[in-house]
């Protein structure tokens, strides 16, 4: 419960930060999940997607499609300017070297951060093939888990840099 209170506090600071779709003319857009209004797709995306056919691409879908479109919005909601520093750090890079297992079939993405707090976000990415419907049901369970669980995870991935 003290998760969503905090995120209810830090989201109602937030500034409204209108998107001027006029601006996508003049600079690339780094917002790139379809939104009807201001993000369309070209062909060249149309025929990407419907090719998707392994663990790579799959990746690629990740990196360039939805998370770009995070680090965009986290730019915009931040108010930094493109190309600058601030907007740089904000793009998500692979973190591969942080899983425990070499040959695991998912991958970790993650916000670069300081030396003090080197990865403040990751992303965990499991290709669609390794997860089945099962699978699904059972990580959307509602559950609760302890702090020092979460804390426990971060360090072990973190101390291996």
């Amino acid at each position: 419960m003290r998760f969503v209170a905090l995120t209810s506090e830090y989201l109602s600071k937030i500034k409204v930060s209108p998107i001027h779709t006029e601006k996508f003319a003049e600079e690339e857009c780094f917002l790139r999940l379809a939104s009807p209004g201001h993000v369309s797709y070209e062909d060249d995306d149309i025929r990407f997607f419907k090719s998707i056919d392994n663990e790579e691409q799959y990746m690629v879908l990740m990196q360039d499609y939805v998370l770009r479109t995070v680090s965009e919005s986290l730019r915009i909601i931040g108010g930094h300017a493109s190309g600058s520093a601030a907007a740089s750090a904000l793009q998500f890079v692979r973190a591969s070297h942080l899983r425990p297992a070499h040959h695991a079939r998912w991958d970790i993405l993650a916000i670069p951060g300081t030396l003090e707090r080197p990865y403040p976000f990751l992303v965990f990415f499991v290709p669609p093939s390794e997860f089945g419907v099962e699978d699904i049901f059972d990580f959307s369970v509602e559950r609760e888990v302890g702090i020092q669980t979460l804390y426990d995870f971060y360090s072990a991935l973190t101390r291996t840099t």
